[in-house]
């Protein structure tokens, strides 16, 4: 069976949107109000399984029954979510950063705006990878890209990283031809 990683790496990312969306609980015993949170993760954990082969029912959520509704409490969830998140970056990522590791993160609030800009930046982040391995060692254009990268995890905003990549384009002496090459 022939494995689509982009596939993963779309599901992988979703996932990491679904954690940072998902606010960290009060008490434990914090509930969520509806169901639709986790039965999107686990709609993605099964597409998961269907798309690689493996079986990963561990990381389902189960509700549990409570005065008649199906309770899911918010801290499972986030663990159930990380756990899962952390098994696909070792299993396919493992090249990649760690997601939430020991490297300052993206400031992420509740908002959609913000959760775009997040798909962005792993986006960004893909292109840049995929662009590095084809250029030569010590090119500008590969010095370039390789410190845009380790600057992505200061960026706020689509602001801040058209700033980052003028500002560094004119540090490495790149024109927008140059840019262009890069990044189309």
């Amino acid at each position: 069976m022939e494995i689509n990683k982009n596939r993963i790496k779309a599901i992988y990312g979703e996932l990491q949107g679904y954690l940072s969306q998902t606010p960290k609980p009060n008490s434990p015993t914090d509930i969520f109000a509806s169901n639709s949170s986790w039965e999107r993760y686990n709609k993605a954990v099964e597409e998961l399984s269907k798309i690689t082969g493996d079986d990963y029912v561990r990381f389902l959520i189960r509700p549990k029954r409570q005065d008649g509704y199906e309770i899911v409490h918010i801290e499972d969830y986030r663990q159930a979510l990380n756990g899962f998140i952390n098994t696909l970056h070792a299993q396919y990522f493992s090249e990649e950063p760690q997601p939430f590791g020991g490297s300052p993160t993206t400031v992420i609030s509740q908002t959609q705006y913000q959760s775009q800009s997040i798909q962005m930046l792993l986006d960004f982040q893909s292109k840049i990878d995929k662009t590095l391995q084809g250029l030569q060692e010590d090119s500008p254009k590969k010095k370039f890209l390789e410190k845009l990268k380790a600057s992505l995890s200061t960026i706020k905003n689509v602001t801040d990283l058209f700033s980052l990549v003028l500002r560094l384009a004119k540090d490495f002496n790149l024109n927008l031809s140059d840019l262009a090459s890069i990044f189309m």
